[in-house]
């Protein structure tokens, strides 16, 4: 029975459309997407005509009329779709798709107007009437139903051919862009204004036939571009001709391969270089019915005839063959070509090239295969170019011939397509973009050189690498129409899943058991090939394109439903990437198709997985995918879901991770005016919460802290551990940016409880961080705090890539302070090649900060000051504390180079630097060595004062040392020597409180009195 859904036939195994998972039933029509070629024939002066003529012959001329039209149409492979008063409309590309049907269109059109010529002088004489034709042919995508004689297409490139008709004179031919692109090799083309067509909003350009080439095939082949990587083919087939020349044996060699590979493009080459030794022939088969089935072989006998050393009966005989003068059987036809060629092949070997044998007749390939028996004595070499479907007409192809042999020719391998794509563009390419492109379309083409020229062509007219030229579509459409109904239906389904599917996904959405003969069969076809693991992808991406476009898009939306929602039932969450997308797409084109009944229930589904994928992605730490995906999840839900709220938030935590802070304000403010309308207070929040996080909030501690509290006891009312771990998070920060890290420490504890690993590694990062962080900086003794920073990395799993590089960075640096600077440039080493695979800008920040100070702790000052630019540099755009902290570092470390200057000239860098602001005890300590290098000791005294009061508020013995051999420095610069060492006493034991091994050194240093660089 016919789907319902999709009208195509069901199969008896399944209970569902194999198309596309509906029901079936036997009262639809087929519906289908193709791109066809219309011509659209009017007849000119029709109204004069019925003035003239009595109704009686008047039905008489257009009966006439309308049966030479038609008979012109079909006798090219078109089918006539309707008479609409005296214009005909004829398609080519239904019911059967060619790849030449656009240029069987054009001769179809040459043949109307010479028929109508002939018609205009039978009528001028009987009746004195003259009628003349005008058409227009146009190529592009409709949609097409109904069977056999009831088949209509629409769109609106059949308009735009009954304009183009309008636009041309009596006995003229006009076509459009589309159809010119397909048949310019093969058709004499005249350029004509671009026409300013009704309904159309910009000019059509448009082309006047002025003749075609009865013999050319559709797709022409640029001959003269490089053969490239053909060097073992090319020796397969002059090695072949050169042992028929010695042996004076014939030789059938076939040369297999997919459409565009280059078959005929290896042939042109061989035959280049064979010629100089052998008389050459060739003929082609045509695509469908046209001709005689012997056609290709009677017109080189025919050739061969008209040499000097035919006898005249063999002549006439042979000539009498190929005009048809005479009826004739295969052995007829063998006789005269073993006459033929014996005779021929008498001065020199013969090569006769068979092209496209896969649309050879029957009697054609009996033929053959029987004269290759029959000449096994004449030094004839029978090349025969094909794809792979001649083997399924003809399995036993050239089997049992002694002298056959034949070659499969692969697609070329990436650096053989780059360097084809790079030889086809007229002009040289230069810089990275233009490298880029090429690589893209290799990449694109699968390795046919055919493709290749075609994309660089699509680039050439602006089109890019991106799109599908008809040229490709043509050939890939014509053959997938040669596929059952298996074979359809499972290359639409995998087309619909995307470049790779797995057997058993598309045996459970075909609900058949066996599909292994099948996918054999597509895969020795060249369309999928296998991937491993029971997985199959297609051969290259225009063949799934054209197999995706091919499905209505009323049909891809359920096909795209039916995925995601068999996903679900397989996998879960842990496909929810993957459903998100299908149930994506399928919401699209309801949306698009106006079904907003259908389109209604996805909304929320699609929205929850896409969201659920995000949440796996920042676990990850792509944030950049997390939120690409919260953004497509927040499209999916209507404006007033209340589901909104809570992924603004997750979307403005995700864009503030990636330094992209205006849009997560934005996300954050909406989120929260969300949440508080809809009166969700955890969510409210959490959106508080991370509005007050931005860098550039401008709340204080205490304001911090209560906000912190507040939010307490409506996460712990909520049950929401999440919740309660970001608020707890939120006050260790606080007291970390106050300087109290034991504090700190406990406030993150109490957020690394509320993590749950592998949930939300990003929180879960920020709580293992933070606690780290703080046992670095805090009082607790280094060899302690390394004990403590190594149990918490060992804790976190090898996934968990965000939280192991939290954790990896403070250890590094309180390894280093032990002088176990190879395990600590070690671990940074790994957090940077993690952070590399995950966009989070703010730890790449950080990591450059850890690494500067590592680098300083081990003497390679230069390396220090490179990351610590990098780091400034990033932190720039935001300012404030964190900036200056790290331009505090960067003067240290210019200083102890002996570059004042430049430490100088960073200090007067930023403007708010030049005034007391709510900056560390750190940067006014550099800001007072800065200051004394410029010769202004009186703000150097008053920045070391700051510095001093600020690193006494804190519980870190490393700030207060920092600062205390700040003091020292100065007064020793300021001749107040007794000054300067109690300070680096004092720094002294602070460091040694630490246990700072790299700290103690550098003050015993300035103690000795010894440069502490």
């Amino acid at each position: 029975m016919d789907c319902a859904a999709c009208g195509r036939p069901g199969l008896p195994e399944a209970r569902f459309c194999p198309y596309c998972g509906e029901q079936v039933a036997a009262d639809d029509q087929s519906e289908t997407r193709r791109v066809v070629s219309v011509v659209f024939c009017d007849l000119v002066g029709s109204t004069a005509l019925s003035e003239r003529l009595d109704p009686e012959p008047l039905r008489a001329v257009v009966g006439r009329y309308y049966e030479r039209m038609r008979r012109a149409l079909e006798r090219h492979g078109g089918t006539v779709e309707k008479f609409i008063g005296d214009a005909v409309v004829g398609v080519f590309g239904v019911p059967e798709l060619h790849e030449d049907d656009a240029l069987q269109a054009v001769r179809a059109a040459v043949a109307m107007c010479r028929q109508a010529e002939l018609l205009d002088h039978e009528l001028s004489e009987r009746l004195g009437v003259r009628i003349a034709v005008r058409i227009g042919v146009n190529t592009g995508e409709v949609m097409v139903s109904g069977h056999g004689a009831q088949v209509r297409v629409n769109g609106e490139m059949v308009n735009v051919a009954a304009r183009l008709q309008q636009t041309a004179a009596p006995g003229q031919i006009v076509i459009g862009g589309a159809t010119r692109a397909l048949v310019s090799g093969a058709v004499l083309l005249e350029p004509l204004a671009p026409k300013q067509l009704a309904g159309k909003s910009t000019p059509v350009p448009a082309w006047l036939v002025r003749d075609v080439d009865p013999d050319a095939g559709g797709i022409q082949r640029r001959m003269t571009a490089p053969l490239v990587a053909r060097e073992a083919e090319l020796r397969f087939l002059r090695g072949n001709f050169d042992h028929l020349r010695d042996s004076r044996m014939a030789r059938i060699v076939t040369v297999y391969g997919e459409p565009g590979i280059g078959k005929s493009r290896l042939a042109h080459e061989f035959l280049g270089w064979a010629q100089s030794y052998a008389k050459v022939f060739t003929g082609r088969c045509p695509p469908f019915s046209q001709g005689v089935s012997l056609g290709p072989l009677l017109g080189t006998l025919a050739e061969l005839a008209r040499g000097e050393q035919v006898e005249p009966g063999l002549r006439a005989a042979a000539e009498a063959l190929g005009d048809g003068a005479v009826d004739h059987t295969a052995d007829d036809v063998l006789w005269a070509a073993r006459r033929l060629f014996e005779a021929a092949a008498a001065e020199c070997p013969l090569i006769l090239v068979l092209d496209d044998m896969q649309w050879a007749k029957p009697l054609l390939l009996d033929v053959i295969g029987q004269l290759a028996h029959s000449l096994r004595d004449v030094p004839v070499m029978l090349l025969c170019l094909t794809r792979l479907e001649l083997l399924d007409s003809r399995p036993t192809w050239s089997g049992g011939i002694l002298s056959a042999a034949s070659a499969l020719l692969a697609p070329l391998d990436h650096e053989a397509a780059e360097s084809l794509a790079r030889s086809q563009f007229d002009v040289a390419l230069h810089g990275e973009t233009a490298e880029a492109t090429v690589r893209g379309i290799a990449e694109r083409s699968g390795g046919n050189p055919l493709y290749i020229e075609q994309l660089v062509g699509a680039v050439g007219d602006g089109s890019g690498i991106d799109s599908l030229p008809l040229t490709i579509r043509a050939l890939i459409a014509a053959r997938l129409q040669t596929l059952d109904a298996h074979e359809t239906a499972i290359l639409q389904w995998a087309a619909v899943h995307g470049m790779e599917c797995t057997a058993e996904l598309l045996g459970a959405l075909l609900e058949l058991a066996e599909l292994q003969p099948a996918l054999d069969r597509l895969a020795h076809r060249r369309l999928l090939e296998a991937a491993g693991a029971g997985a199959y992808r297609f051969h290259n991406l225009q063949i799934r394109e054209v197999a995706y476009e091919s499905i209505t898009k009323r049909i891809r939306a359920r096909m795209h439903q039916r995925i995601g929602e068999l996903l679900d039932e397989l996998h879960g969450e842990k496909a929810a990437d993957e459903i998100g997308g299908h149930l994506e797409r399928a919401l699209a084109y309801f949306h698009e198709l106006g079904n907003a009944e259908a389109a209604e229930p996805l909304r929320s589904r699609t929205a929850a997985a896409l969201r659920t994928a995000a949440g796996q992605e920042m676990s990850q730490g792509d944030l950049r995918t997390a939120a690409d995906l919260l953004r497509r999840a927040l499209e999916a839900v209507p404006e007033d879901d209340p589901a909104r709220s809570p992924m603004l938030t997750e979307l403005g935590t995700a864009l503030m991770a990636t330094t992209r802070l205006d849009e997560a304000r934005t996300a954050y403010e909406e989120a929260v005016a969300q949440a508080a309308r809809h009166g969700d207070g955890a969510t409210l929040a959490h959106a508080r919460l991370g509005l007050v996080q931005l860098p550039t909030s401008e709340l204080t501690a205490d304001r911090l802290l209560r906000l912190a509290s507040d939010a307490v006891p409506v996460f712990t009312e909520a049950s929401d551990a999440r919740g309660l771990s970001k608020a707890y998070s939120l006050m260790g920060q606080v007291h970390q940016s106050n300087g109290r890290y034991l504090r700190a420490v406990e406030a993150f504890e109490r957020s690394r409880s509320g993590t749950v690993p592998g949930a939300d590694d990003l929180q879960h990062a920020q709580s293992i961080g933070g606690l780290a962080f703080s046992l670095w900086r805090g009082p607790t003794p280094a060899p302690r705090a390394i004990e403590e920073c190594e149990s918490l990395l060992a804790g976190v799993p090898a996934s968990g890539r965000l939280v192991r590089v939290a954790a990896m960075c403070p250890l590094a640096v309180l390894l280093a302070s032990r002088s176990q600077l190879t395990r600590a440039e070690g671990l940074l080493g790994e957090a940077e090649r993690l952070v590399s695979e995950f966009a989070h800008e703010f730890a790449r920040i950080s990591i450059a900060v850890f690494a500067a100070t590592v680098k300083t702790f081990g003497g390679d000052l230069p390396a220090a000051e490179e990351r610590l630019r990098t780091a400034c540099t990033a932190l720039g755009r935001f300012g404030g504390v964190q900036h200056a902290a790290v331009a505090g570092d960067l003067i240290r470390v210019l200083l102890r180079l002996g570059r004042a200057a430049e430490a100088v000239d960073l200090l007067r860098s930023q403007p708010e630097w030049q005034h007391d602001g709510d900056f560390p005890a750190g940067w006014f300590g550099a800001r007072a060595r800065a200051e004394l290098a410029r010769g202004n000791p009186e703000a150097a005294e008053a920045s070391v004062e700051v510095a001093l009061r600020l690193a006494g508020m804190t519980d870190s013995p490393e700030i207060q040392a920092v600062a205390l051999l700040d003091q020292a420095h100065l007064a020793r610069e300021l001749g107040r020597e007794p000054e300067a060492r109690r300070a680096a006493d004092l720094a002294l034991a602070r460091y040694r409180a630490k246990g700072h091994l790299a700290g103690i050194e550098q003050a015993e240093r300035f103690t000795r009195g010894e440069d502490p660089r």
